[in-house]
């Protein structure tokens, strides 16, 4: 399924010239380029577009069934995706993983038109914490400059 995002983000991304367009972002208004689009600018420029119909997360939107994952996913959306889907395959490699072996990712397991659905007082009842429990493992990606540990989440989730 990350392969389809990334072939998908190498069709769109310089043929319709892709803007930041991610208030806050201290990018906006520039040109994106396959080798620096995050999620927060991937969830604007595929994921809503492609699930705005469904209402529906990614993974349900892409997946032909159920997937449990096997690993858990810590990361920082500020990270490009292609660092971030270079460092998933270098640890599938790592682990003799198939492609099969599903890896669960915030950004795409939940939904993005509902994201209140999963806020609650205690971190314990996320489906963070539900996807960790049924985990093999959590695989932690360390961007370029480490900012994913100045995220309370990303700390959270590999504590």
């Amino acid at each position: 399924q990350l392969a389809r995002l990334c072939s998908h983000i190498q069709r769109r991304c310089k043929r319709e010239k892709w803007e930041d367009t991610c208030e806050g972002s201290p990018t906006v208004g520039q040109r994106l380029t396959t080798q620096t689009i995050n999620l927060y600018q991937l969830v604007d420029k595929v994921i809503r577009p492609a699930t705005e119909a469904r209402m529906c997360s990614y993974v349900e939107y892409v997946a032909e069934g159920p997937q449990h994952p096997r690993w858990f996913v810590s990361h920082w959306w500020g990270e490009p995706v292609a660092d971030f889907v270079a460092c998933l395959n270098q640890h599938s490699k790592d682990r003799e993983l198939s492609e099969l072996d599903p890896y669960w990712v915030c950004a795409y397991a939940n939904n993005q038109w509902d994201l209140t659905s999963d806020l609650f007082e205690d971190p314990s009842q996320s489906s963070f914490r539900r996807a960790m429990e049924l985990a093999e493992g959590t695989v932690s990606v360390l961007d370029r400059d480490a900012a994913c540990y100045s995220r309370i989440w990303c700390c959270y989730e590999v504590w």
